[in-house]
C-alpha cells in the first residue's frame, strides 16, 4: 500500500541504506515508487505509492508539509495545511482540535519545521489511515506500513520485533487489535484525532468521541434523521476524487541542514 514513513534518529545518524531497502520492500509492483521529501543526517521523510495516490506536498519558507489522503471540505488545501502548521507552531491546540473535529476527510498530515528540525504528525478523528510508531534504540519510526518497522528493527539491532500475543489474539477474534495495540511488540498505533511530536512519546489527543452524552437530545428522531440526510447529501456533493501527487510552493526537495537539493 502507498504510505508515509518518517525515520528520526535522536542524536545520531539515520542509516539511509536501510531506509531505502525498507521503502523498496513495500513497492509491490512496477507502478510503485518512493519519493524522499526530507533527507538530513538525523531524519528521513518519504512516501511510497503510485502516481494517482493522493499526496500533497506544500513548501513554505520555513516548513515542509505533507498531506496523505484528502480534505473533501477544503478547496484551498494549501491554505488549510499552512493554518494547521501555524497552529501547531503557536501551540494553539484548541484551534487545531476544532479544525480536526469538523473536517470531512481521511488524512495524515506531517509538518516539518526546517529551522528547528521538529516534526509533527496529525491524523483524522476516525484514524482512517492507520499509522504506526515505534522507537528502536535511539531511532523513532512513524509509518503507515508495519513491514517497514519490522525491517528497520531487524537492520538496526539484528533481530525482528516480537509478537504481541494479546494483540494477535484480539486480531484473530475481532479482525483488528483493540486500542493502540498491534500484533507486534514495541509497535503501537497512533490514536485517531491525535497530534504527535516525532521523537517524543507524548501524544496529544485532539478529539475523542463521547458516547455517555447526547449532544442533539433536543431534537427528535425526525429532526436527527433530517440532519443526517443533509450531511450525507452534502458529503456526496463534495469532490471525492483527485489527480494524485501534487507539490506546491517551492517544488525543490530540500536537504535539511545544508540548504542543498536532492
Amino acid at each position: 500500500m502507498p504510505r508515509t514513513t518518517i525515520v528520526r534518529c535522536c542524536g545520531g545518524t539515520v542509516d539511509q541504506g536501510s531506509v531505502d531497502r525498507a521503502l523498496d520492500s513495500v513497492c509491490f509492483t512496477d507502478r510503485y515508487d518512493r519519493e524522499t521529501v526530507i533527507r538530513s543526517t538525523g531524519e528521513r521523510i518519504a512516501h511510497t505509492g503510485y502516481e494517482a495516490y493522493p499526496v500533497d506536498i506544500v513548501e513554505t519558507d520555513d516548513r515542509t508539509i505533507l498531506l496523505e489522503g484528502r480534505l473533501y471540505d477544503r478547496r484551498d488545501t494549501e491554505a488549510a495545511l499552512e493554518n494547521v502548521a501555524a497552529w501547531i507552531d503557536e501551540g494553539n491546540i484548541d484551534r487545531l482540535s476544532e479544525w480536526v473535529a469538523t473536517r470531512d476527510g481521511e488524512f495524515l498530515i506531517t509538518v516539518v519545521d526546517r529551522s528547528s528540525g521538529t516534526t509533527w504528525v496529525v491524523n483524522d478523528v476516525f484514524g482512517r489511515l492507520p499509522t504506526y510508531r515505534a522507537t528502536i534504540g535511539g531511532t523513532t519510526i512513524v509509518t503507515r506500513e508495519l513491514e517497514i518497522v519490522r525491517r528497520l528493527a531487524a537492520a538496526l539491532r539484528g533481530e525482528d520485533v516480537g509478537v504481541d500475543r494479546l494483540g494477535l489474539g484480539q486480531m484473530l477474534l475481532f479482525g483488528y487489535p483493540l486500542g493502540t495495540r498491534t500484533p507486534f511488540d514495541e509497535i503501537s498505533q497512533l490514536p485517531p484525532g491525535s497530534l504527535l511530536e516525532v521523537g517524543r512519546d507524548e501524544v496529544t489527543s485532539l478529539h475523542e468521541f463521547r458516547f455517555d452524552r447526547e449532544e442533539n437530545d433536543d431534537r427528535g428522531v425526525t429532526g436527527n434523521a433530517r440532519a443526517l440526510k443533509d450531511r450525507f447529501v452534502e458529503a456526496c456533493r463534495r469532490l471525492r476524487h483527485g489527480t494524485g501527487r501534487r507539490r506546491r510552493g517551492n517544488a525543490a526537495r530540500r536537504d535539511v541542514g545544508t540548504g542543498g537539493r536532492l
